[in-house]
C-alpha cells in the first residue's frame, strides 16, 4: 500500500513540474477562457479572451504550432497587451490532437476534421455576435499554424488581413493558385533549422515546402505587385540577428504584402526569448505582436 501511495505522489509531483514548465508561474499570470464548439461532428475547444476596459473593434484568430494548444500559443505571445490596449477580441482555437491539417498532405492528416470549416465558423460566430465589420478581421499563425493560414488565405476571403511566422506556401498547396488576392506578411528567420528558409522538408518529413522567395513571389503574382521594393534595415541589439523589412509596392489589387526576415533566426515568435536550443536563434530585436498590428494599421492608412 506504502509503495502504490508512493507512486501516486511521484506522479502527481511529475504532473506538477510539467505544469509549471509549460505555464511558468508569474506575478498576475493573465489566462483565456476555455470553449467548446461542436463542428462537423467533432467537439472542438477553443480559448477567448475579451479586451478590459475597452470596446471590442477588432477580432483576431490565432492558431499555434504543432505540439502546441491554444492555451499555450496566448501564454507565450502575451497577445493580450496589445488586445487591451486597442479593443480586439481574441480567439485561439485548439487543433485536433495539437495540429492542423493544414494542405501539406500528412500521413497523420484528418480531412474529416474540416479545420478550415471550423476555424472560418469560430469567426462568423463571434464576428456576427460582435458586430466586427470584415476589414476589423485578422488571422495569424505560427508554423504548422502558419501554414494552416496560409491554406485560408488561398482558398478564402473572409479575413481583411493574413499573417504567417516561420512558415511558407507548402509544395502540395502552391499546385493551386490563391482564389484571392490578400493583405499578407510573412515573417522568416534564415537560419530556422526547422522550416527551412530556402525551401525543402520540414524537420522531422512533416512535408515539402517552398521557400520563403518562392511563396512572396506567388503573392506579388496574385496580388498584381512590380517588382520595386522598399528596404528597410533595423539593428537595435547585438544578438546575431540582423531584421530586414521588404514592402512590396505598385500592386495593382491594392492589396499589401509585406516580408520581415530576420537573417540570422531560428523558429522563433519574435520578441520572446525560449530555451529551446533547438530552434535555433531567437531574438527580441522586434516584436511579433506589434509587427501584427503595425502591418494591420498600415492597411487602415492605405485605404483612406
Amino acid at each position: 500500500m506504502k509503495s502504490v501511495l508512493k507512486k501516486i505522489i511521484l506522479i502527481l509531483t511529475l504532473i506538477f513540474f510539467y505544469q509549471c514548465q509549460i505555464f511558468p508561474k508569474k506575478e498576475n499570470q493573465i489566462f483565456p477562457k476555455s470553449n467548446q464548439f461542436i463542428w462537423n461532428g467533432f467537439n472542438r475547444t477553443y480559448e477567448t479572451y475579451f479586451p478590459e476596459n475597452k470596446k471590442i473593434q477588432y477580432l483576431l484568430v490565432a492558431l499555434h504550432g504543432r505540439a502546441g494548444t491554444g492555451k499555450e500559443f496566448f501564454i507565450k505571445s502575451e497577445m493580450y497587451s496589445i488586445a487591451d490596449r486597442e479593443g480586439i477580441l481574441l480567439i485561439f482555437p485548439d487543433g485536433e490532437n495539437k495540429s492542423w491539417t493544414d494542405g501539406r498532405k500528412l500521413s497523420t492528416d484528418n480531412e474529416n476534421l474540416d479545420d478550415k470549416g471550423f476555424i472560418l465558423a469560430l469567426t462568423k460566430k463571434y464576428q456576427t455576435e460582435f458586430f466586427i465589420p470584415k476589414e476589423n478581421l485578422i488571422l495569424i499563425g505560427y508554423s504548422n499554424g502558419g501554414y494552416m493560414t496560409e491554406k485560408i488565405a488561398f482558398e478564402s476571403n473572409i479575413f481583411n488581413t493574413y499573417i504567417t511566422f516561420v512558415s511558407t506556401i507548402s509544395l502540395n498547396l502552391s499546385k493551386q493558385q490563391p482564389k484571392f488576392p490578400q493583405n499578407i506578411m510573412l515573417v522568416n528567420g534564415t537560419e530556422d533549422p526547422i522550416v527551412p528558409y530556402s525551401g525543402g522538408e520540414v524537420l522531422g518529413g512533416k512535408g515539402k515546402i517552398l521557400s520563403v522567395e518562392e511563396s512572396i513571389s506567388i503573392w506579388k503574382k496574385r496580388n498584381l505587385c512590380t517588382n520595386e521594393e522598399i528596404v528597410k534595415p533595423k539593428d537595435k541589439f547585438d544578438d546575431g540577428v540582423n531584421v530586414f523589412e521588404i514592402i512590396y509596392k505598385n500592386c495593382k489589387t491594392k492589396k499589401s504584402l509585406k516580408l520581415i526576415r530576420l537573417d540570422g533566426a531560428g523558429h522563433g515568435y519574435p520578441g520572446k526569448l525560449e530555451n529551446e536550443i533547438k530552434f535555433g536563434r531567437f531574438t527580441e530585436e522586434i516584436s511579433a505582436n506589434e509587427e501584427i498590428w503595425k502591418f494591420f494599421k498600415s492597411l487602415k492608412i492605405d485605404t483612406k
